[in-house]
């Protein structure tokens, strides 16, 4: 959807669908069952479009250093989601521990 949306505001679909598909189809092996954040399929995919629209790359050599070069992107989106949810789950515990032995005129901890 990224791509084709991004396709129909540059004017390059054909160009646009491949990049976006390329990484949905790179990472889709890579989903395992049970509680696993996948790579964050959107950060390489919208800085691939956004440079190869900039630079006006259309051929696959030129592409694909591209590619190359926003695949670590996935990860590093899937890090920070990874990171968020810790420290969701902190404020969390916090919240619980809080809950279970306060008292009416406590307050949360800072």
């Amino acid at each position: 959807m990224v791509g084709a949306l991004w396709g129909a505001v540059t004017g390059d679909v054909a160009t646009s669908l491949k990049i976006a598909v390329f990484f949905e189809l790179f990472w889709l092996d890579n989903i395992p069952a049970g509680t696993y954040i996948p790579p964050h399929i959107l950060a390489p995919t919208f800085a691939a479009l956004a440079l190869t629209t900039s630079f006006a790359f259309t051929e696959a050599r030129q592409v694909m250093v591209i590619l190359l070069a926003c695949l670590p992107l996935a990860r590093i989106g899937a890090w920070m989601d990874s990171s968020l949810r810790q420290w969701h789950n902190r404020g969390h515990n916090k919240l619980i521990g809080w809950a279970r032995k306060g008292k009416a005129g406590d307050q949360l901890p800072q």
